[in-house]
């Protein structure tokens, strides 16, 4: 699409340039003069536009994984990631669990698609490894709820450690230098 409109703006551009070529054609101040400034002009406008398309891309590009890693950290953040509770019912916990773990599965690996392109890999790696211990624990004890409530400063550490990971994300993204893995 917008290289559709990127063709059509300089083919107007260049129409309007003939038309005024020959309502002009005699008069030789405007091929000594306006022609050289018009092809100026038109060179800088198309360097103008291609580089604010480029920046705007990388600019929303950024924003989505922005976006996604604040929806990561808010089901990281959830009370219900740490703290189990011995009440409740353990198919409810195993249904809540799956879903939980799904959503964070689905968002890391949407993260780690544009993670190569935005010099954050070596970060998505690691959350997903914190995730994967954390899943790990969590499904080799979810029969044992005690275990489990128990284990509630380990799961609260693994949330810390993704959260801040997080952080870390979000705050190289819009830095001007970024070193390449």
């Amino acid at each position: 699409m917008k290289k559709w409109i990127f063709r059509i703006g300089v083919a107007i551009v260049l129409l309007i340039i003939i038309f005024l070529s020959i309502i002009n054609w005699k008069d030789c101040r405007f091929w000594s003069f306006n022609v050289g400034t018009a092809l100026t002009l038109i060179i800088a406008l198309c360097f103008a536009f291609m580089g604010s398309q480029y920046f705007s891309d990388e600019r929303k590009t950024k924003e989505n994984v922005e976006r996604l890693i604040f929806k990561l950290q808010s089901e990281v953040n959830k009370d219900s990631f740490c703290k189990i509770s011995t009440d409740t019912c353990p198919e409810t916990l195993r249904a809540q669990h799956m879903m939980t773990t799904r959503r964070i599965s689905n968002l890391i690996s949407t993260l780690e698609k544009s993670a190569s392109a935005l010099h954050y890999k070596k970060e998505i790696e690691y959350i997903n490894s914190e995730f994967k211990q954390y899943r790990e624990l969590y499904d080799e004890h979810i029969s044992d709820l005690d275990y489990l409530a128990k284990s509630e400063n380990t799961f609260q550490n693994h949330a810390e450690k993704i959260d801040s990971k997080c952080d870390e994300i979000i705050a190289s993204l819009y830095m001007k230098q970024r070193k390449h893995i």
